[in-house]
């Protein structure tokens, strides 16, 4: 899909599409083009006048993050789940094999990424 409007969004995705699905690995950004498109036929009053690029690199850093957030916030809960069995408030017994395995990868990544937790 292509908004005649906004040739901008098109063009500038030809050239950085490869940067920028390096940069924002979570995202799909062909996708997040048509959200921009969809938000700016929305809100013609608050489309860029002139640095698009910009605009563009917001929106995905902005969605990236946000992406980056939701994971962080299911791993912090699968490791909460981890602790409490510890801890004895639910009975490991109750854990399947492959969900103990998870949480001993989760553990292992967010101590790789956070070494001072250790």
């Amino acid at each position: 899909m292509n908004w005649p409007n906004y040739p901008q969004l098109w063009s500038l995705l030809s050239v950085c599409e490869d940067r920028w699905k390096f940069t924002y690995p979570g995202l799909e950004i062909e996708r997040e083009v048509l959200r921009m498109g969809e938000w700016l036929e929305a809100n013609p009053s608050k489309r860029p006048k002139k640095n698009w690029k910009r605009f563009m690199t917001l929106w995905l850093a902005r969605n990236q993050a946000a992406l980056e957030r939701a994971e962080a916030r299911e791993m912090v809960a699968r490791l909460q789940r981890h602790a409490d069995a510890m801890v004895g408030k639910y009975d490991p017994q109750r854990l399947t094999e492959e969900q103990a395995e998870r949480n001993k990868r989760d553990i292992a990544e967010m101590l790789k990424r956070y070494p001072d937790l250790a």
